[in-house]
């Protein structure tokens, strides 16, 4: 039984904000499948799609400024 795994990223770091993003999105539900968990955002609410879709439009909004 895990009490929770949290995952995050550098930004910037050696490669592009959004294909880092995209990377960290893919192992966490990679690991959510193998240990079957439950993906939450750092406030602890479900890790939806449109929140997904939410955070992707906030960081290509940081990566102009």
């Amino acid at each position: 039984h895990y009490g929770g795994l949290s995952l995050f990223a550098v930004l910037p770091g050696p490669k592009p904000p959004p294909e880092t993003f995209e990377e960290l999105i893919l192992t966490a539900r990679s690991l959510n499948d193998r240990l079957q968990g439950e993906l939450q955002d750092e406030q602890g609410s479900p890790l939806t799609p449109a929140r997904i879709a939410l955070l992707r439009e906030r960081l290509g909004a940081g990566a102009g400024a």
